[in-house]
């Protein structure tokens, strides 16, 4: 009996400490981190865009969701070879919204033919249980924002993670909306 008692106190120590190793091992990027993943060898210009009542209305409109916030936070990435002029490499956004109670933040980043190029999930404060694996957010590579960028169309439905990935959509959908207003705003209008 003392035995087991000794083993029951061993392991309710223990398992605290191996939680902490597991979280610490399967760490986040940073931002700096994630644009160098997604934009090697680029320099990065940071921005911080405040949309108009009308282009946030025209961004819900083409997005098909209300925007939390009419402020936009976008790094465009340059890359210059030697002795060569500045070219567009592309776009990054920062999101952060609320998935069931707590805050996801994604660095959406945006190829110059205005299609995903990759999302990197930058902090996840929902269970990790609840986070899909990399490859569920590698679908997105190529797409562009039209009627079937939606879970169950154009995007797969992830099991156990639903409300992530339904969050994850509207999120890629709305800095679609949005990137589409700013940058080709005679185009939105048609």
């Amino acid at each position: 009996m003392r035995h087991f008692l000794f083993l029951c106190l061993l392991v309710g120590l223990a398992l605290p400490a191996l939680a902490s190793v597991r979280v610490k091992e399967s760490k986040f990027l940073s931002v700096e981190e994630a644009l160098e993943l997604a934009y090697p060898e680029c320099q990065f210009e940071r921005e911080s865009i405040f949309l108009t009542e009308k282009e946030q209305k025209s961004a819900e409109k083409l997005a098909g969701h209300k925007l939390q916030s009419r402020l936009l936070l976008r790094y465009t990435a340059m890359r210059q070879k030697e002795g060569e002029e500045p070219k567009l490499a592309g776009w990054a956004y920062l999101d952060t919204h609320k998935i069931r109670a707590k805050r996801e933040s994604l660095l959406i980043v945006v190829n110059p033919d205005d299609s995903i190029r990759r999302i990197e999930v930058l902090a996840f404060l929902e269970p990790r249980e609840y986070l899909p694996r990399a490859i569920w957010y590698a679908q997105f590579k190529g797409k562009k924002l039209n009627k079937d960028l939606r879970i169950n169309r154009d995007i797969r439905g992830v099991s156990g993670a639903t409300l992530t990935g339904e969050a994850t959509v509207i999120a890629v959908r709305k800095i679609l909306a949005a990137h589409q207003i700013t940058m080709h705003p005679k185009e939105s209008k048609k």
